[in-house]
């Protein structure tokens, strides 16, 4: 059992980090409508410029963008997990995980998927940022960006190979459980294995006695008979 300090310390160390993880979405919220606010000005404004926004902005403040509202949602769903911690977390595994888990696989797997694709298509346009606005031509490698992308991709990668793995596991242990998620041919055809296999198993384990059986009978009788042999020398010589 715990003691009351002990609990008293672990839960202000997780209102601590709910709160400074509810403070870090506040802010992801507020950077993503200051690019969107400023990018919507942008092209109201009367220095919006259509060539200058298709090579420098466009892309750019798009990618800021979907960064900025997957950071967001990464930043609800840990404080969806910390306010688990703080209130039940028994509750919230029993109740919520399994919904909690599909829409988080959702977001940061296909979904981001997607995104990074349509990242990847338009690679040159995205990762190249203007350096002098005058001269279109002059553009430098932004690695942020780059970074950014390719963590995606692997990040969507991982999560869609967890998830399918975990759900096929789950499926597979459903129907050899005959249960309503799993399915009745594949219970049934992986039953029909494993007895044929242990039949067989056991029939071989049979064949194997039966023929150990016979090798010692016939070593019987080869010592029995080289016993009367000696028997039958021993009365001749007598």
């Amino acid at each position: 059992m715990e003691d009351n300090s002990a609990i008293f310390a672990r839960n202000i160390i997780l209102n601590i980090i709910f709160f400074l993880t509810l403070l870090i979405v506040i802010l992801d919220f507020v950077q993503l409508y200051d690019s969107i606010n400023s990018l919507k000005k942008y092209i109201e404004s009367d220095k919006f410029n259509q060539i200058y926004f298709e090579e420098c902005i466009k892309y750019q403040s798009f990618s800021e963008i979907i960064f900025g509202f997957f950071g967001s949602i990464a930043g609800i769903s840990a404080c969806i997990v910390g306010f688990s911690l703080i209130v039940n977390f028994e509750y919230f595994v029993e109740k919520c995980l399994k919904t909690f888990c599909y829409f988080n696989y959702l977001f940061f797997g296909p979904y981001l998927l997607g995104c990074t694709f349509l990242g990847l298509h338009h690679f040159n346009k995205i990762s190249y940022v203007c350096n002098n606005k005058n001269d279109l031509s002059k553009k430098s490698l932004n690695l942020l960006i780059v970074f950014c992308l390719f963590l995606a991709f692997f990040v969507s990668s991982f999560v869609i190979s967890l998830y399918t793995s975990v759900h096929i596991v789950s499926y597979f242990i459903e129907s050899i459980r005959f249960s309503d998620g799993g399915s009745f041919i594949l219970g049934n055809f992986f039953w029909r294995y494993v007895i044929e296999r242990s039949q067989n198993m056991n029939l071989n384990n049979n064949n194997n006695n039966n023929n150990n059986n016979i090798n010692n009978g016939i070593m019987f009788l080869d010592d029995f008979d080289n016993t009367l042999q000696l028997f039958g020398q021993n009365a001749l010589f007598i």
